[in-house]
C-alpha cells in the first residue's frame, strides 16, 4: 500500500505541477523503489544530477531562455516558446525542434546529414526538374544583370560544338508557367570560311536582318531582284551556308536523357523563322556520280533526340546550284513527335501534322484517313504528303537530271505519297501479334481501305510492270518502307535531249517514243508506282536524297511509261484510235451537240419534274437564239410558277442558270398555262397520285383520270397501276378506254406518256398513262398531222343540170327543159 500511495501521489503531483520537481518525500520514495535495481538506480541518479546543472550542450540563445524558467530542467518545445520574443526566435525554435528534436548542438553527424541531404536534394532536383534547374540559374543571372555572360558564353558552346555561329540578342528567359526555358532573338548562321560574327549589338542586328530579309523581296515577280541583293559564295566555298532569324526558341531539358546518351534537351519549340539558304556553292561532277551511302552521317552518343517538336511560321528563300531560280519555302505549323538526329529525314516524313507551302504550291503532311477504322495495328504510322501545282524542275533537280522527268522541259505536277512506317522491334512475340492483324486485316481490307488523295481517273493510270525476280528475293527479314506514289503531270512539254552518250542502247532506243507519248497527252499523264526500302536507309540519313529514294521514284517512272510505250495493248488501242480517229472526228461536232441537247433537256425536265409537281408541270420547250435561251414551262397553275411578285421565277432562273452554267442575263423562264390538262399525261399521272396519296381507292382513282381524259377529247388512253394494290402479293391493273396505238413513229407524235411513283403504307405503286391526242391541224389540242392509216371521207358534189341543143343550132328550147325535169 505504501509504494502504491506514494506512486499515486507522486502522479498527482506531476498532474498539478508538470513544470516542477518532486518533493525530497516523493524522491525519496522514488530511490527506495529504485534500491531493488542498483544498476539502473546508479544511472539515473547520475543523470538527475547532470540535468539541472549540465547547460553546456545548448547554444548561448537557448541557456538564455532556459534560465528565464522557474526550475532548472529540461525544456520543452512549448516552454520555449512561451519565453521567445518574436518571429525569428520563435522560428529558430521551431527549426531546432523540427531537425533534431531537440535543442542541443548541431553535431557533426548532424552537420553531415544536413550537407548529404542538401546535396542530394539538388541532385534529385537537376534530374528531374532540369528545367526548372536551369530556369532558376537564369533567372539569378539576370537578376544580378549576367545574362549577357551567359549568353555570351552559351553562344560560344553552341558555335564551338556544332561549327554553326550561334548569337542570342536577348535574354535567355525562363517560363514557369510552361516548365520551359526560352530564347528570344536567336541568330544562327554559316557563312564562307567558317567565319564567326561579331558580338551582336541590338542596332546592328535589325540592320543585319533587314540586308538579308526583306518581306517585301519575296513576291513570286520579284525573285530575280532578290537575287542580286544577295551576292553568290566564294568560287571555293562548296558547302551551303544559311543565315536565319529565329524569334524564339523554347526548350525543355532533362539531365536523364542526356545521360543516356540522347541530349539534354527534351522537347524543343521554335516559332518565327526568317532567313536564306544559299546552296549555290555546291557542285557536282556527273562523270563521276555521287553514293547517297557516302554521305550519311554516323551516329555519336549526345546526338539529340526530342520526344516533341513543333515548328510554326518559318518562311526562307532558297538559292540552289546551276542557276536555279530562286523560290520561297515556308512552313505554318508542323508537329512532330520523335525528331532524332540520327533519324531526320525519317522522324520529318512522319510528323504528325505539317502544313506550308513550296515554291507557292501548297503541300501537306499528314496522317490518311480511313472509313472504318481510325488506327493501323499492323504498322508503326503512315503519313501521306500531298502538294498541288509543284513545277516539274523540282523533281528534275531532286532526281538528279536523269531519266524522263530531265526530258520535260515545262509542266506542273500533282504529287500524293503515301509512307507506311513498320514497327522497329524484333521480339518474335511481336511479330506474332503483328501477323495475326495483317491476317485479320485481310479479311475487312476493303472497308478499312484509305480515302484516297486524288480524284477518281476515268481511265487508269500508268503503271510499272512487276518487280524483277531479284527484287522479289530481298531479305524481308528487316523491316520495310513502303511508298505508293500517285503522281499527275499536267500541262507538260518534253523534248529530245541533245547529247544521248549518256543513255543507254535501250534508254536511247525509247527515248523518242516516250516523249511522242508526252507530248500528245500533255494535259494529263497519271502514273502509279511502289517502292519498297529497307528501314536502314533511313539511318543517317538527313535528305531525301541520301535515302535513294527520288532516284527510286524516278526509275519507276521511267519503267512505267517505257512499259505503256513497248506494250501491244497499248500500240494495238493507238492504232485503233488512229482509224477510227478520222470517222469520229466527221460526226463529233453533231453527235456531241445532239447528246449534249439531250440529256440537258432530260435533266432540265427531272428539274422541273421535281420542283414543280405539285404545280401541275407539263413540260417545256426551249428556244435558242443568238442573244439569249428562252424556256418555256407549260404547268396547269402558272400563277404558282410565277410566285408573289415573280419570287419563285426568279429563283428558278437562278438555279438553272447556275447549274447549266449560263451566261449572266442571257437566260430566260416563261410560265404557259397548258390549255387542256385533260390531254397531258404528266398532269393526270400527278393528279392520280395525290389521289391515292388522299386514300381514294385504285379502282376509283383510276376511273375518274379515265373518264376525264375521254371528256376533255383523247382519242383514247390506258392507265397502269403496278404494286401491292390489295394483297401481299404484287399484280397490274389496267384501265383503257378508246383507241390507243403502240408502234411506229405515229406513237411519238400522238402518244403522251407519262410515270410516276406514289408511296403509300403497303410500298411503292408504280403509275403509268397514256393518252392519245386527237388531231388537231392547228397543233393546240393535237398533233398538225393526220395518222397515217386515216381514212376522209368525201361527200359527193351536186351535178350541174345538163342543157339540151338543137340539131339546126339554133336557140335552146327552154320550155322542153322544165318538161324533161318533170318526167324524170
Amino acid at each position: 500500500m505504501y509504494y502504491l500511495s506514494s506512486y499515486i501521489g507522486r502522479n498527482i503531483y506531476r498532474r498539478i505541477h508538470p513544470n516542477t520537481l518532486p518533493s525530497s518525500k516523493l524522491l525519496v520514495s522514488q530511490t527506495y523503489r529504485l534500491r531493488s535495481q542498483p544498476q539502473l538506480h546508479t544511472h539515473s541518479i547520475k543523470h538527475q544530477s547532470k540535468q539541472p546543472n549540465d547547460n553546456r550542450k545548448y547554444s548561448p540563445f537557448f541557456r538564455s531562455l532556459i534560465r528565464d524558467l522557474p526550475h532548472p530542467h529540461r525544456p520543452t518545445k512549448d516552454e520555449l516558446l512561451a519565453l521567445a520574443n518574436g518571429f525569428f526566435q520563435r522560428l529558430r525554435i521551431r527549426w531546432k525542434w523540427w531537425t533534431i528534436r531537440g535543442f542541443r548542438k548541431f553535431n557533426a553527424d548532424d552537420l553531415s546529414a544536413f550537407i548529404s541531404w542538401l546535396l542530394l536534394g539538388h541532385i534529385f532536383w537537376i534530374l528531374v526538374g532540369t528545367t526548372t534547374f536551369f530556369s532558376a540559374i537564369f533567372a539569378t543571372a539576370n537578376s544580378l544583370r549576367l545574362q549577357n555572360y551567359i549568353a555570351g558564353a552559351i553562344s560560344n558552346y553552341l558555335t564551338q560544338a556544332t561549327g554553326v555561329t550561334v548569337a542570342f540578342e536577348s535574354a535567355i528567359l525562363p517560363k514557369w508557367k510552361d516548365s520551359r526555358i526560352s530564347f528570344k532573338n536567336v541568330h544562327v548562321s554559316r557563312h564562307s570560311g567558317g567565319e564567326t560574327l561579331p558580338p551582336v549589338q541590338p542596332d546592328s542586328s535589325s540592320v543585319r536582318r533587314k540586308i538579308i530579309w526583306d518581306d517585301n523581296a519575296h513576291d513570286h515577280d520579284e525573285d530575280n531582284e532578290l537575287a542580286l541583293r544577295i551576292a553568290p559564295p566564294p568560287p571555293q566555298e562548296t558547302w551551303t551556308m544559311f543565315d536565319l532569324n529565329i524569334d524564339s526558341v523554347d526548350v525543355e531539358l532533362s539531365l536523364w536523357r542526356w545521360l543516356d546518351g540522347k541530349g539534354l534537351v527534351k522537347d524543343a519549340s521554335i516559332k518565327g523563322i526568317r532567313g536564306v539558304l544559299d546552296r549555290r556553292g555546291v557542285k557536282w561532277d556527273y562523270d563521276n556520280p555521287l553514293e547517297p551511302k557516302d554521305f550519311r552521317h554516323a551516329h555519336h552518343p549526345g546526338d539529340f533526340e526530342l520526344e516533341s517538336f513543333t515548328i510554326e511560321d518559318l518562311l526562307i528563300t532558297v538559292y540552289q546550284p546551276s542557276d536555279f531560280r530562286p523560290y520561297n519555302v515556308s512552313i505554318f505549323k508542323g508537329e512532330l513527335g520523335t525528331f532524332r538526329k540520327q533519324w531526320l529525314c525519317h522522324d520529318f516524313l512522319a510528323a504528325h501534322a505539317m502544313t506550308g507551302q513550296f515554291d507557292n504550291s501548297l503541300f501537306s503532311l499528314h496522317k490518311p484517313q480511313s472509313i472504318s477504322r481510325t488506327h493501323n495495328y499492323d504498322v508503326d504510322r503512315v503519313s501521306r504528303f500531298r502538294i498541288d501545282g509543284v513545277a516539274v524542275d523540282h523533281l528534275q533537280a531532286a532526281a538528279g537530271m536523269t531519266g524522263p522527268t530531265a526530258w520535260i522541259t515545262h509542266g506542273k505536277m500533282d504529287a500524293v505519297v503515301d509512307i507506311t512506317f513498320p514497327f522497329q522491334q524484333d521480339e518474335d512475340l511481336f511479330n506474332a501479334i503483328m501477323e495475326g492483324l495483317n491476317n485479320l486485316g485481310a479479311v475487312v481490307q476493303d472497308e478499312n481501305r484509305r480515302i484516297p488523295g486524288q480524284a477518281q481517273l476515268t481511265k487508269p493510270a500508268l503503271t510499272s510492270p512487276d518487280q524483277t525476280q531479284q527484287q522479289d528475293e530481298i531479305s524481308y527479314s528487316k523491316e520495310r518502307v513502303k511508298v505508293d506514289i500517285d503522281l499527275r503531270f499536267r500541262d507538260v512539254k518534253a523534248s529530245v535531249p541533245y547529247y544521248t552518250s549518256d543513255l543507254t542502247y535501250t534508254n536511247n532506243a525509247l527515248v523518242r517514243p516516250i516523249v511522242a507519248f508526252i507530248n500528245a497527252n500533255r494535259t494529263l499523264i497519271p502514273i502509279l508506282s511502289h517502292v519498297e526500302m529497307a528501314i536502314d536507309e533511313f539511318d543517317g540519313s538527313w535528305t531525301i536524297w541520301e535515302t535513294g529514294l527520288m532516284s527510286a521514284v524516278s526509275e519507276r517512272i521511267y519503267d512505267a511509261l517505257a512499259h505503256h510505250v513497248t506494250s501491244t495493248e497499248a500500240n494495238n488501242q493507238r492504232r485503233t484510235a488512229r482509224n477510227l480517229m478520222s470517222a469520229v472526228n466527221r460526226q463529233l461536232s453533231k453527235s456531241r451537240k445532239i447528246v449534249q441537247d439531250g440529256v440537258f433537256q432530260a435533266e432540265l425536265i427531272e428539274f422541273f419534274t421535281r420542283e414543280l409537281s405539285e404545280e401541275g408541270f407539263s413540260g417545256c420547250e426551249v428556244r435558242v437564239t443568238h442573244a439569249r435561251t428562252e424556256i418555256i414551262i407549260r404547268a396547269t397553275h402558272t400563277q404558282e410558277v410565277l410566285g408573289e411578285k415573280g419570287r419563285r421565277i426568279r429563283e428558278l432562273t437562278a438555279l438553272v442558270q447556275k447549274r447549266f452554267k449560263f451566261p449572266e442575263n442571257s437566260l430566260e423562264l416563261y410560265a404557259e398555262k397548258v390549255q387542256n390538262r385533260g390531254l397531258s399525261a404528266v398532269a393526270q399521272c400527278e393528279s392520280l397520285r395525290y389521289k391515292l396519296l388522299g386514300g381514294l381507292a385504285v379502282r376509283r382513282a383510276c376511273y375518274g383520270v379515265v373518264r376525264f381524259i375521254m371528256e376533255s377529247g383523247a382519242k383514247g388512253c390506258e392507265v397502269v397501276v403496278s404494286g401491292k394494290l390489295r394483297a401481299a402479293r404484287a399484280k397490274a391493273m389496267k384501265f383503257t378506254d378508246g383507241f390507243m396505238i403502240h408502234s411506229g413513229q405515229p406513237v411519238r407524235d400522238f402518244v403522251d406518256f407519262a410515270v410516276r411513283h406514289v408511296l403509300l403504307k403497303q410500298g411503292v405503286l408504280g403509275l403509268k398513262v397514256k393518252i392519245m391526242r386527237p388531231h388537231d391541224p392547228e397543233g393546240r389540242a393535237g398533233f398538225p398531222k393526220p395518222l397515217p392509216d386515216s381514212v376522209v371521207i368525201v361527200e359527193p358534189k351536186e351535178e350541174q343540170p345538163i342543157q339540151v341543143v338543137s340539131e339546126n343550132k339554133a336557140k335552146p328550147n327552154v320550155e322542153a327543159a322544165p318538161a324533161q325535169q318533170q318526167q324524170a
